[in-house]
């Protein structure tokens, strides 16, 4: 049987309707329907679309009682059929049960969900030709089994050809059968009842079939004027053989178009015959029938079906929901902005738990607290009823135009139905000015001398920047410092009106009068990347060479500090090679040219040496730090030598009275002591007309002095007077007559006091 109906034979057509009046053994505990048999016989019908009509088969074989146990009438997709006994009257009011024939439930795969067994009868007592010869009459199931497929074969004959259709039309026009005042109804004795040829041939018109192709997924037909005992039946295939069977989970759900009440709902997870029978309470009503895909087997696309009345049943236009993305003008990255989304019914029906999620492009977020699923107004769209959703987002990432795409949904009796649209974003280029503001020495720079650069970026725009790298770019003759890389980050960020800000340490090896600098800005916002750049020059100074003609200094040494008795031996030697015709000697002090030497220099003839005597040294050079160089003259030129220092400081340092002191008898000045000096001087003011000053020699190698009762009293009240002091080698005996010399010694700083 299998091979007609897959192969065929040659000059045949391929088996239709195959009737088994057999069983190949009793499962005893296992009634799955998984064992290899069944499986068989589910699979063929699957996959070759025939309609397979198996005898229930008759009690009494060992261990499986009076239930069905046998294979393959446990199988999913064939059709077990009981026995009726025919009384021969005119109607089946006094038709009887067959005693022998064996009934439900059978079970799910695993065993815990009860399916139904047989899934109707037919007359089980035939009188027809006998193995022997002649004629006879014969009883049990397997006369019942051909009874169906007769009926399968006349009804394909009429156009119902799909197994999924013969099945569902037949059960739910099949004759309810009562075998006790208990078992009205659909049960595990009848089934759905004995099959109705002419009622079945009646609602041809009133069985569907169709596909559904998602979990959620579903299909919709109206019963008008609904009365008591209508049967909607649901019929689906399992599929597969043992191993790798799957069976998808439809379910039928009906409900009062008038009202929207849930009427009734099957929740059969492996039962593929779903069914649901009307009551007296439902009598009158228009009721919307749906078939849904409550579970779409693991790997299925899609899952066919067959759904059947026995009242008019017509098929509806399924709910449909329509999004639209509403327009958006441009946007600017990072700037948040609003996306709608128009979600409308355009369906006949209302659709509950109504839903519009919203998916966005790459480089987009959403802000905070946003969600990306919201519910359409209530959650409820009436028909030709719609509503605006909206989100607020933001682009984080740059691209001319970003994409987003916003899902609808809506839920109809335990159905999804949904619909998309998208949306094109044109996102605006930003543009930031990150030009580096440079920061050079502002004095020209020694070679091989260490100096600091700087750049600074400051973000005058209105969005962050991120990764900011400041790079300097250096002239040939430059090196940068140790371990000082050319590239440096700035900051990580920078938000509107901050700045940021990197130093270099170069130096300058080979001389040139100038330098270039150049500096270099990196940054980004938003995947946007921006440059900046800015240049500048460092001046350098030039080198010095000393004059290889020039004479050698010999003492006294550079950077000497002289000391009062000190002589100062100015000594120096002929450059090699070199016989000049004659020395020059000069000095400044604090950068100007001392007065007593000559402009130009002073004469020393071929002399290699200059002494000053420490007298004339105290009398004549003043504090400060003094240069002195000197130059050979060969040929008629002078070539003078690097000028050496003298640090000359011998002022004091005056300690008290405080300035502008007020003072009294015995009042202490005091004062720091002067190396090398033996005798003190002091100069006031105030004492002599016309602010003279008066040079009072203390004669005392101690470095303070008391005001004497006879000095206070010869100062004179609110006068204000001035002192200072100068340290000396002068004396002891001086007397105020010495003044020409004194005026020449070095004073401390000026102090003012008034007489107390």
């Amino acid at each position: 049987a299998y091979q007609w109906a897959a192969l065929g034979g040659s000059g045949y057509n391929d088996a239709e309707v195959i009737n088994l009046s057999m069983v190949f053994g009793a499962l005893c505990n296992q009634a799955n329907g998984l064992d290899f048999i069944s499986a068989y016989v589910d699979n063929t019908i699957d996959l070759y679309g025939v309609v397979w009509s198996l005898g229930a088969g008759n009690r009494n074989t060992g261990c499986a009682g009076d239930y069905i146990r046998d294979k393959p009438q446990t199988c999913y997709n064939g059709v077990s059929v009981a026995g009726v006994t025919h009384q021969g009257t005119g109607d089946r009011t006094d038709d009887t049960y067959l005693a022998a024939s064996k009934y439900g439930p059978v079970y799910g795969p695993y065993e815990t969900e009860e399916r139904l067994k047989p899934e109707v009868l037919c007359y089980s007592g035939v009188y027809s030709p006998a193995s022997g010869g002649g004629w006879g009459n014969f009883g049990g199931t397997s006369c019942s089994a051909p009874s169906y497929s007769g009926l399968a074969t006349v009804l394909m004959s009429a156009g119902v050809t799909s197994s999924h259709e013969i099945r569902a039309l037949t059960f739910a026009t099949a004759e309810d059968f009562t075998k006790s005042p208990s078992s009205s109804g659909v049960d595990f004795y009848s089934g759905f009842g004995v099959p109705d040829g002419w009622s079945a041939y009646s609602h041809i018109a009133d069985t569907f079939t169709d596909t559904l192709h998602y979990t959620g997924d579903g299909k919709f037909y109206l019963i008008e004027n609904v009365q008591d005992k209508d049967r909607v039946v649901l019929v689906y295939n399992k599929h597969g053989l043992v191993t790798d069977w799957k069976i998808s989970n439809l379910d039928i759900f009906a409900y009062d178009e008038s009202t929207g009440e849930i009427l009734h709902q099957t929740s059969k997870v492996y039962e593929n015959k779903e069914h649901i029978e009307f009551g007296p309470s439902d009598a009158g009503k228009n009721v919307i029938i749906a078939a849904v895909a409550t579970q779409l087997a693991s790997g299925l696309s899609y899952e066919t079906y067959a759904i059947s009345a026995n009242n008019v049943m017509t098929e509806l236009d399924e709910p449909s929901i329509d999004v639209d993305v509403l327009q958006v003008d441009p946007v600017d990255p990072g700037i948040v902005f609003e996306i709608q989304a128009q979600v409308a019914n355009t369906g006949e029906l209302t659709l509950e738990n109504c839903e519009a999620t919203l998916a966005l492009d790459d480089g987009m977020d959403f802000d905070s607290g946003e969600n990306a699923t919201k519910q359409v107004g209530s959650g409820t769209l009436e028909p030709d009823e719609f509503g605006i959703v909206s989100w607020n987002v933001l682009v984080t990432n740059f691209e001319p135009e970003k994409t987003v795409t916003v899902y609808g949904s809506g839920i109809f009796l335990g159905a999804l139905f949904s619909s998309e649209d998208s949306g094109t974003i044109s996102v605006n280029s930003l543009d930031a000015d990150i030009t580096p503001e440079p920061e050079l020495p502002l004095e020209p720079v020694d070679i091989d001398e260490l100096f600091e650069v700087k750049a600074k970026v400051t973000n005058n725009e209105s969005f962050p920047l991120e990764n900011i790298i400041l790079s300097l770019g250096i002239d040939t003759g430059m090196e940068f410092g140790p371990d000082e890389q050319s590239q440096k980050s700035c900051s990580p960020d920078l938000n509107p009106d901050e700045f940021c800000e990197v130093a270099w340490l170069v130096k300058v090896t080979d001389y040139s009068p100038t330098k270039d600098i150049a500096f270099h800005s990196d940054a980004e916002s938003y995947g946007i990347e921006f440059a900046g750049n800015a240049y500048g020059v460092v001046e350098v100074i030039e080198p010095y060479t000393p004059d290889p003609l020039a004479p050698i200094l010999i003492s006294p040494f550079d950077g000497v500090k002289f000391k009062l008795g000190d002589t100062l031996d100015f000594a120096w030697t002929p450059a090699d090679g070199t016989n000049p015709t004659r020395y020059w000697f000069d000095a400044w002090v604090d950068g100007n040219h001392f007065e007593l030497i000559p402009v130009g220099g002073l004469n020393m003839d071929k002399n290699l040496s200059l002494i000053l005597p420490p007298i004339f040294v105290e009398l004549n050079a003043r504090d400060g730090i003094w240069e002195w160089a000197v130059a050979s003259e060969i040929s008629g030129e002078k070539h003078w030598s690097d000028p050496w220092v003298i640090n000359k400081f011998v002022a004091p340092s005056l300690i008290k009275p405080d300035n502008a002191a007020k003072v009294s008898v015995n009042e202490i000045y005091d004062w720091s002591d002067v190396f090398g000096a033996n005798n003190y001087v002091a100069r006031i003011t105030g004492i002599l007309p016309g602010n003279q000053p008066f040079y009072m020699p203390l004669n005392s190698a101690l470095s303070q002095f008391v005001l004497t009762q006879p000095f206070y009293d010869a100062l004179k009240p609110a006068m204000n007077y001035s002192w200072a002091v100068a340290g000396t080698t002068l004396g002891p005996n001086l007397t105020a007559q010495d003044q020409e010399k004194l005026a020449k010694l070095s004073y401390s700083q000026i102090r003012t006091f008034t007489k107390n």
